[in-house]
């Protein structure tokens, strides 16, 4: 006979149950197998993906087999079990220590972070498989990031090639990372690869690998980036960075599907999905003969384009509260509040850096408030590239020009 007890040990229940993930004012719910072990996280390779600041990648391990447990993989902001959800009102929680296995059961409530997540029966459902879950950047408030978005979504269930256009520092890796964890491909590699970083006399090695004894110093075989992308997504970032030489062996790889590397003979088959994205007018550079143009169209299969973050005003705000707690929780400080002269000035400034820039700014002014409220001089804005801020006597707060007194 099967337990009604809402309180009955999980190895008691039937075959399903669903984790209720209280998240951004909502519920989300996945239907999970009775002997299931899932990883909670932020991390791709999680069967439970939680998307918020204070999650880890790894952050728990959840047994609903008997006996069933709930693990902390020494997250970064602490994994508790409440038994009931009357013990979530009255705060009564069991820490769980890092690596210790805390008995759960129907009707526990796990605080992952500072998400709440309930472990319930399952009702009767058609839908029997867990949900996947690909969730966008945390703040998608401008009109256009949203369609934007939305393109990537639908580019992101075919293998067509995506090129990504944008001011350094919008967020293109970010919506590069989107478009793989959207894709079938989520659970392969997404491999960064620089093209503005890498030494031109390795280029070639770096990208393609190479066999042993191919030059001098080759003790070894070495695997390239693409070749480490096998089965997941290549983000080729600053394309426009690539030398002509190599914009050659890459078009090959895109029509081909294989790869030779350096002092090999034979090619292989490499099976990935290349992203690339540069700030750079990459029109401009076919005209100029720096980039080629049939590499360009191939790359150019699906485009998008990341407005600047002085394009997209309704999204400053948002964000800065979003860097400003992320960094509080992960350097263990009180998230102070952001004063409204503050956040008039995050609007009014043109934010040459783009989104790392207002990053960054968000990052430093905790530290200089010291435990207070952010002011406006506590942003620390480049005078010499956009305005100097100056707190009026009434307190409000006006922007001219650097230099003008």
């Amino acid at each position: 006979m099967v337990s009604t007890d809402p309180g009955a040990a999980v190895a008691e229940e039937p075959a399903e149950i669903e984790l209720v993930i209280h998240e951004r004012r909502q519920q989300r719910r996945v239907r999970v197998g009775l002997a299931a072990t899932v990883l909670i996280g932020r991390g791709v390779d999680c069967q439970v993906r939680v998307e918020h600041v204070s999650v880890s990648r790894r952050h728990a391990r959840l047994k609903l087999s008997e006996p069933s447990f709930v693990e902390d993989l020494e997250s970064q902001n602490g994994t508790q079990v409440f038994e009931s959800s009357a013990d979530v009102e009255a705060r009564r929680a069991t820490a769980v220590r890092p690596g210790q296995q805390v008995p759960v059961k129907i009707g526990s409530v796990l605080k992952i972070g500072n998400v709440l997540i309930g472990i319930e029966r399952a009702s009767p459902a058609v839908q029997t498989e867990p949900v996947p879950v690909r969730q966008g950047p945390a703040v998608l408030e401008d009109a256009e990031m949203r369609r934007v978005y939305a393109l990537a979504e639908r580019a992101a269930a075919t293998a067509l090639p995506v090129l990504i256009l944008g001011e350094t520092g919008v967020g293109k890796d970010v919506l590069a990372e989107h478009i793989h964890s959207s894709s079938s491909r989520s659970r392969g590699a997404f491999v960064r690869v620089n093209c503005g970083a890498l030494s031109p006399a390795l280029f070639e090695s770096e990208l393609f690998g190479h066999e042993r004894g191919a030059f001098t110093n080759a003790g070894a075989a070495k695997v390239g980036l693409l070749e480490l992308a096998r089965g997941g997504t290549a983000f080729l970032d600053e394309i426009g960075e690539l030398p002509l030489a190599m914009q050659v062996k890459l078009l090959h790889v895109l029509e081909s599907g294989e790869l030779t590397k350096v002092g090999g003979t034979r090619s292989q088959q490499v099976d990935l999905r290349i992203v690339a994205a540069t700030n750079r007018e990459l029109s401009r550079e076919v005209k100029a003969g720096r980039f080629r143009k049939d590499l360009y169209f191939r790359l150019n299969s699906v485009s998008l384009h990341l407005p600047a973050l002085r394009e997209r005003r309704a999204e400053i705000v948002p964000l800065a509260r979003l860097f400003l707690e992320r960094f509080c929780i992960h350097a263990g400080l009180a998230v102070p509040e952001l004063l409204p002269e503050t956040e008039q000035l995050l609007q009014e400034y043109s934010w040459p850096g783009n989104v790392r820039e207002l990053k960054n700014a968000m990052e430093r002014a905790p530290i200089l408030a010291g435990g207070g409220p952010i002011a406006p001089a506590y942003l620390r804005l480049d005078e010499q590239l956009e305005a100097t801020a100056v707190l009026a006597r009434d307190g409000s707060t006006k922007v001219r020009p650097a230099g003008r007194s």
